[in-house]
């Protein structure tokens, strides 16, 4: 049963020409022929060789389109042959149709994926940003304290030099300074950097 590809109206149209081996209409099998030992349902008559030449698009069309031209009681299939090429050209449209309909609804689908996985991308950026933002209060909060409880720290060294004595309250003082200025935003890099942030939107999440 050898298939033909034909390219018609930028489609490619595949045909089937086959000689048809059964007749329209079953033949009993004889009583000695049937398989022994079968079900009282099993079926009792078979198809006999026509030899009718037939050409059948194999490509799956739309209801109602002819897809098969053949010989028949009184016609040859060689005197249709006009029909066969006008039913080829149709099909061929159809299959062009439909193929421009599913490649328009992948890339359409193939969109909303992307549209999709743009938000949640944005969506999860802007959580990220919310919750270093949150962090960065806290820190931010601590900063204020740790410099607050230096100052009194101070007071205190001005009041009992003796149970606080300069060098040491000094030293400390510095240290602890230092580890504010790393958890303070305004000093530590986080709002230059946020600052600069595109794409902020209070909506998502």
């Amino acid at each position: 049963m050898p298939f033909i590809q034909e390219e018609c109206e930028q489609e490619v149209v595949r045909r089937q020409i086959v000689t048809e081996n059964l007749t329209p209409d079953p033949v009993s099998i004889p009583e000695d022929e049937r398989p022994a030992g079968k079900a009282y349902w099993y079926k009792t008559y078979t198809y006999a060789p026509t030899d009718r030449l037939v050409i059948r698009i194999t490509d799956y069309l739309s209801n109602a389109m002819r897809r098969s031209w053949g010989d028949g009681s009184i016609q040859k299939l060689e005197n249709i042959l006009p029909e066969v090429i006008v039913g080829v050209k149709l099909a061929a449209e159809d299959l062009l149709k439909r193929r421009l309909e599913r490649e328009a609804w992948h890339r359409a689908y193939e969109k909303r994926l992307r549209r999709r996985a743009e938000l949640e991308k944005r969506v999860k950026v802007e959580k990220e940003r919310r919750n270093q933002m949150e962090t960065e209060i806290l820190d931010w909060r601590k900063a204020a304290e740790i410099r607050r409880f230096c100052d009194d720290l101070q007071q205190k060294m001005q009041h009992s030099p003796e149970e606080y004595p300069a060098e040491l309250v000094k030293r400390w003082i510095l240290w602890a300074r230092a580890l504010a200025s790393k958890y303070d935003p305004f000093e530590n890099g986080y709002l230059q950097a946020a600052l600069k942030y595109e794409g902020l939107d209070p909506d998502l999440g």
